[in-house]
């Protein structure tokens, strides 16, 4: 379990349905509660509204209570994690893209007009 730890993205299956959420096993014999309220940003009233004894689920390990033994999952971490890298990856793109002002009016020959024009 060392390679796991907070903020983890893993794969693994959903091994029970409870009113409450669902128990993921994510290693063999390592089981995590993906709580009714870490599924979806919106309100879930069932938890198998979303899954079911057998899916394969992507999660993020949010909390690990080594005292316990316990460990808390999460579906939403990960697609807010994803807006923002999206986010993130948008803003590289559009840095990435600008040019300085002396660049862009280099390129065009307006800076050297301009410098002859004085």
């Amino acid at each position: 379990m060392d390679e796991y730890s907070v903020g983890s993205k893993v794969q693994g299956k959903v091994v029970k349905v409870t009113d409450f959420g669902a128990f993921v096993e994510i290693i063999p014999g390592i089981e995590g509660l993906l709580h009714v309220s870490e599924m979806k940003e919106e309100r879930i009233d069932n938890p198998k509204q979303v899954v079911k004894e057998g899916d394969i689920v992507r999660v993020m390990i949010i909390d690990i209570n080594q005292n316990d033994r316990k460990v808390a999952l999460s579906m939403k971490a990960l697609v807010k994690l994803g807006e923002e890298e999206d986010y993130r990856a948008y803003q590289q793109k559009e840095e990435d893209s600008r040019g300085k002002l002396g660049d862009i009016l280099k390129q065009e020959g307006i800076l050297e007009q301009f410098k002859k024009e004085k």
